[in-house]
């Protein structure tokens, strides 16, 4: 990928807050490794892969203060691995909605457990795809000075509202399902 002739963040990113977040980033990698380790929670998983992406992501905005503002790949490179990560923050939540309605009883939940993880998990896989499609058509239009900005920016944003839709969703769907159990005495539904 060629270098753009504009910095496409809009401005140099901070090199103190890239190192902030790659130490705190660091720090629950740690510990989600940690625990995964000694407790053997195997659905977490995702939330460690998460946490070393982002800190991926946060080294390739630090070579974009660094080396080169103007270097598209350190930006797609960056926007993908943030961009990305929450998805896998998101699927373990899921993971433990599904848990728990399976835990709690399914008549307490509007939606089965599959449906709730594999659901969301799909608006989710598609509300990425369509941010890096417009986070990638954004950057090389940038860099070989075609194509319409405005258009795949828009891509990006309706990736990102869909996302945003998706979780609100599931927000109500995982509150249902914690006022319902809340009130319901222990048991595990039959598989």
């Amino acid at each position: 990928m060629k270098d753009s002739s504009i910095i496409i963040y809009g401005y140099v990113p901070s090199l103190v807050l890239s190192i902030i977040a790659i130490v705190l980033f660091g720090l629950g990698f740690a510990g989600h490794v940690f625990l995964l380790s000694r407790y053997r929670t195997w659905y977490f998983i995702p939330i460690a892969v998460g946490t070393a992406m982002e800190i991926i992501g946060y080294i390739f905005r630090i070579l974009s203060n660094v080396k080169d503002p103007y270097a598209v790949a350190y930006f797609v490179a960056q926007y993908f691995c943030i961009v990305v990560a929450p998805v896998l923050f998101s699927a373990s939540i899921y993971t433990i909605a599904s848990t728990l309605t399976n835990f709690y009883g399914r008549e307490h939940a509007p939606l089965s457990p599959k449906l709730i993880l594999w659901g969301f998990v799909g608006c989710d896989v598609v509300a990425t795809l369509l941010q890096v499609a417009g986070a990638a058509l954004v950057g090389t239009s940038y860099s070989n000075g075609n194509g319409n900005q405005e258009t795949y920016n828009h891509i990006l944003l309706a990736g990102l509202a869909f996302q945003v839709f998706s979780f609100a969703v599931f927000l109500i769907v995982f509150i249902w399902i914690l006022l319902k159990a809340r009130s319901s005495p222990r048991r595990v539904s039959p598989a």
